[in-house]
């Protein structure tokens, strides 16, 4: 699936910014994704587990805890994503929850939005 967040760089060559945040937060859904794939095989879906922001600043690495079943509802849209209060990007996306501890977030309509669709 990796292969799938360089195969959108001519289309985001036009708006680099713009696509290279969304490049960003493809990269860390797709980590998160693997997590909750680990953690489903160990059966605590309901546990806290930590996950990555899946903000779009480059470099963040920043944790956040949640349940794998919490998460899992995040990936029910490839639009939205996990991001700790304080990393939304307000100019390209919206919050659709305030969860306590990190934000639900998904990208407006356009460029990020397309590269997250395609890279789900």
């Amino acid at each position: 699936m990796l292969l799938g967040l360089w195969l959108v760089e001519e289309r985001c060559e036009a708006m680099p910014r713009v696509g290279r945040k969304a490049r960003n937060q493809a990269l860390f859904r797709q980590v998160n994704e693997r997590i909750a794939e680990q953690a489903a095989g160990w059966e605590v879906q309901t546990e806290a587990q930590s996950f990555v922001c899946e903000c779009s600043r480059t470099g963040c690495t920043e944790q956040i805890e949640l349940p794998v079943l919490a998460y899992a509802r995040v990936r029910e849209d490839p639009t939205t994503f996990l991001i700790l209060r304080g990393h939304e990007d307000l100019e390209h996306e919206e919050v659709l929850a305030d969860e306590g501890g990190y934000l639900i977030a998904r990208n407006r309509p356009g460029l990020a939005a397309e590269i997250a669709r395609e890279t789900a």
